[in-house]
Order: structure tokens, then C-alpha cells, then sequence
């Protein structure tokens, strides 16, 4: 389930508004998606949409020293099939 969070209005007295939408609605929402970009930026935007879609590559989020660190651990068979996936 995600959650709409709206910014607060010129009523500074009152929080902001939220609002449940499930995944498949956030991703067929174009307006609700520019809510998110505006307020907490594309890259956030581009993150949340990957994992409501599930094409998500955890490994890019990986420093590249533990990267490698891990990479060093596998077959070279492994790393070819790794770099097919990833």
C-alpha cells in the first residue's frame, strides 16, 4: 500500500494530508508520481516506481568496493551469469 503526502497548505495549523493508493495505482498515476518527483526528487521517484514494478536491481545499490569484495567470492561462470542478470 503507498501512501499520498501532500505538503501544508497556507494553514500552517494544519499537517499534511495523506492518502493510501495501492502500487498498481501509484504506477498508473502520472500525477501522483510528479507529487513524489516534486517533493522528494526524480531519483526517488525513479527508485519507487522499480520497486512497485519489481525491476529492481539491489546489487546497483552496492558501494563498489563491497561489489567487487563479493564478486571476488564467485566462479568466473558465476560472474558471467551474474553480469546477465544484473
Amino acid at each position: 500500500m503507498m501512501k499520498k503526502i501532500s505538503l501544508k497548505n497556507e494553514f500552517h495549523e494544519s499537517r499534511p494530508g495523506e492518502i493510501k493508493e495501492s502500487q498498481e495505482d501509484f504506477v498508473d498515476d502520472p500525477s501522483l508520481q510528479i507529487q513524489i518527483a516534486l517533493v522528494f526528487g526524480a531519483k526517488v521517484l525513479e527508485h519507487v516506481l522499480s520497486l512497485c514494478q519489481g525491476n529492481y536491481d539491489f546489487l546497483k545499490q552496492l558501494p563498489a568496493p563491497l561489489l567487487l569484495y563479493i564478486i571476488s567470492f564467485l566462479e568466473l561462470e558465476d560472474i558471467v551469469g551474474l553480469s546477465k542478470v544484473s
